[in-house]
């Protein structure tokens, strides 16, 4: 009782002493969260992993279908643990099944992440670096953009964070934190494999660095059992279906050959993309800037290396940075493809970096005024990207759910309850979305009668929804080719991106879904 009394006597302390810092954290966290969740009702991204992800939630929760894996990866056959699914199905169920308020859950999340850069970047070096840390990262226009993403890999740009505090804890001879740091590695690798997969070398470079500071058996015991645990449900996937993601590994690593050494020509590739990946984390767009900024980063850590390197935590960060850098010279797998929300995991210790190099800068008169021109640009250019945010949904080629649901409104007022087929035109194909987003719409305006909806047989009223699909037109009017026989089009509406038919049947040879 006196320990938590201490505490928070400290921390009260802390905060009167610091007040300013603290008034602008405050409008940081708050400028944060807005940037995430405003308009998200409209600008929410619902497409083909998120549908796919509120199936699987929706029959979780109707059907009592419990799952043990969780979305697939990039490579054919490999899924992720199902961390991810059983954290957001509480949401749906809050919601009603509406992806709003998983997507808002999200946002927080990354929230939380901001006010803990504050925290690692004070315990680092100073409460400049970590305001400096969490401002980046509040206002980042591709940064705000992929944590309004309502898909896995937005959960670890918290559990990168949460990793980089356990690993710091554990130098603090705080060996009680160590089955932590299992379990965070452990739900990283469910949250974002392509991520994740780099934190194992850091982590055992980390083992053998602090080899010291080794918790008791029982505590080392435990730290295994905890990480082993994480895999548990995909090894009991794996023994139920053939060892299908086994197998799959397998292929990659020893008949793909995903790992290889040479990696000279690879190199010439990704060190512009690594650049481009993370310097558009900065200032959107500006290359230039963006590379004389690191450059000057870059100097100031070597310059003040004594100083800056004294601490534990900045060591920390650097490893689990540079990891996915020499890790993916050598992953050639994938076809040679590497995206950007593969690096989703480091960007938030890139960010750290970049705000200790900074604050370091602040601290000299002759050099304080690069971080006020550094804010000032970066202000200037991801302020007016953040306005992105507020523009309107009924542009042409704009699909977001905001559209996506008047589009299903339409339809369900426009049948009154008549019994009607829906036919989509989704790239790619597959109308995972569509199929969820009228499974929700007309269960919660019907019921399980689904508004007259007809799923297995022909009606005579038929409506075509279709989205616009600027790089295979050809692809769209084939299908629209095929559904001149099928019905005679009685009403069109638009709806940004979004076209709904509404169409007399003439023919039983209907298209399935």
């Amino acid at each position: 009782m006196r320990k938590n009394k201490g505490c928070i006597d400290r921390l009260v302390t802390e905060i009167k002493n610091h007040r300013l810092i603290y008034i602008l954290l405050s409008v940081i966290l708050i400028g944060c969260f807005i940037a995430r969740v405003y308009r998200i009702d409209q600008l929410l991204g619902f497409y083909y992993d998120q549908g796919r992800d509120a199936l699987a939630i929706w029959n979780l929760w109707e059907k009592g279908d419990f799952f043990l894996i969780g979305p697939v990866t990039g490579l054919a056959g490999i899924f992720l643990g199902p961390a991810y699914y059983y954290i957001i199905a509480p949401f749906y169920k809050l919601g009603n099944g509406s992806p709003i308020y998983p997507s808002i859950f999200l946002s927080f999340t990354t929230t939380v992440a901001a006010f803990m850069l504050y925290i690692l970047g004070k315990k680092f070096h100073s409460r400049e670096a970590g305001l400096f840390a969490a401002t980046i990262f509040s206002f980042s226009y591709f940064l705000a953009l992929a944590s309004r993403w309502l898909s896995n890999p937005t959960m670890i740009i918290l559990g990168s964070v949460a990793l980089v505090w356990a690993m710091y804890e554990i130098t603090q001879k705080k060996r009680w934190v160590w089955p932590v740091s299992a379990l965070i590695l452990g739900l990283n690798l469910q949250f974002e494999a392509a991520s994740a997969v780099f934190y194992l070398p850091a982590y055992f470079i980390f083992v053998v660095w602090q080899r010291k500071n080794l918790p008791s058996f029982k505590i080392s015991i435990l730290t295994i059992v905890v990480l082993l645990s994480t895999f548990i449900p995909q090894v009991l996937f794996d023994v139920r279906h053939e060892g299908v993601i086994g197998n799959s590994i397998a292929r990659e690593l020893f008949v793909q050959k995903a790992f290889r050494p040479s990696i000279w020509e690879v190199a010439k590739i990704r060190f512009p993309m690594y650049f481009h990946y993370f310097s558009t984390k900065v200032v959107p767009f500006k290359d230039d800037f963006n590379m004389v900024a690191l450059v000057v980063v870059t100097f100031t850590f070597f310059i003040f290396r004594r100083r800056i390197f004294v601490n534990e935590g900045i060591k920390i960060v650097f490893l689990i940075f540079i990891s996915p850098l020499v890790g993916y010279l050598f992953f050639q797998g994938n076809l040679g493809r590497v995206y950007d929300y593969y690096f989703t995991g480091y960007y938030l210790p890139f960010v750290l970096i970049l705000a200790i190099g900074l604050a370091q800068l602040y601290k000299f008169k002759f050099t304080k005024p690069l971080v006020f021109l550094f804010f000032i640009v970066f202000f200037v250019v991801n302020g007016r990207s953040l306005q992105q945010f507020g523009a309107s949904v009924d542009r042409p080629t704009h699909i977001s759910l905001g559209n996506q649901i008047r589009s299903i409104q339409w339809i369900l007022d426009d049948s009154k309850l008549k019994p009607f087929n829906v036919d989509f035109y989704v790239p790619p194909i597959v109308p995972y979305s569509y199929d969820y987003l009228f499974l929700w719409q007309t269960n919660s305006k019907c019921g399980t009668s689904l508004c007259n909806m007809k799923l297995d047989e022909h009606a005579p009223l038929l409506y075509t929804l279709y989205e616009v699909d600027s790089p295979h037109p050809e692809r769209l009017e084939a299908w629209l080719s095929r559904h001149e026989g099928i019905g005679i089009v009685q009403e069109t509406i638009k709806f940004g991106g979004i076209t709904v038919e509404r169409r007399t049947r003439i023919s039983d040879e209907g298209l399935k879904k």
